[in-house]
């Protein structure tokens, strides 16, 4: 029977790896949450990455769809992938969902 069962691992994330309020809360206060934030982009990384041109950045920016022509570089998405969404300038925006019969890309969740 167990009694206690403690996860020390999810994906790359290991226990020893965890930091405290505490330690938060001062690298808050020091101006330094980026040493010790991961950001969300990286935690899903798993995905493929997408990068829509300039003319498309307005587009995604208010949650709308894409097309596959609005992307700066030719994809290769399998239908119905999901992918992390990038404004030509490297900000990530979220995940989308590609259509491949539409050639559409729709957003799933957006992270800005």
């Amino acid at each position: 029977v167990v009694e206690n069962l403690t996860r020390t691992q999810v994906d790359r994330f290991n226990v020893s790896d965890a930091v405290t309020l505490a330690d938060i809360e001062k690298a808050r206060d020091e101006g330094n949450l980026d040493e010790i934030i991961t950001p969300i982009d990286d935690i899903l990384s798993s995905y493929s990455k997408c990068v829509v041109s300039e003319d498309a950045d307005k587009l995604v920016m208010n949650g709308n769809i894409f097309t596959a022509g609005d992307t700066k570089f030719k994809m290769n998405h399998e239908d119905e992938q999901i992918v992390r969404v990038y404004l030509e300038d490297g900000t990530f925006v979220g995940l989308y969902k590609y259509y491949a019969g539409k050639r559409i890309y729709k957003p799933e969740k957006m992270f800005i």
